[in-house]
């Protein structure tokens, strides 16, 4: 695979799962707000989610580098 198609790989994933954790975010903050009302529910548990969707796209974009 030429470093082009590695760019192009590395920004599609990035973007999907950009977008997808940006939404998944949002919907389980506000699931949890929802619920109880507390902002600070909302504030620690946006990294650890945003974390938990960024790994597997992280993995991927570390696999089609290093298989290069």
């Amino acid at each position: 695979m030429s470093n082009t198609q590695k760019f192009v790989w590395t920004v599609l994933f990035g973007g999907l799962y950009l977008i997808a954790g940006v939404r998944c975010c949002d919907w389980i903050t506000a699931q949890l707000s929802s619920l109880n009302g507390n902002l600070a529910v909302q504030l620690l548990l946006t990294p650890v989610i945003a974390l938990g969707l960024a790994a597997p796209g992280s993995y991927l974009v570390f696999k089609i580098w290093k298989e290069g």
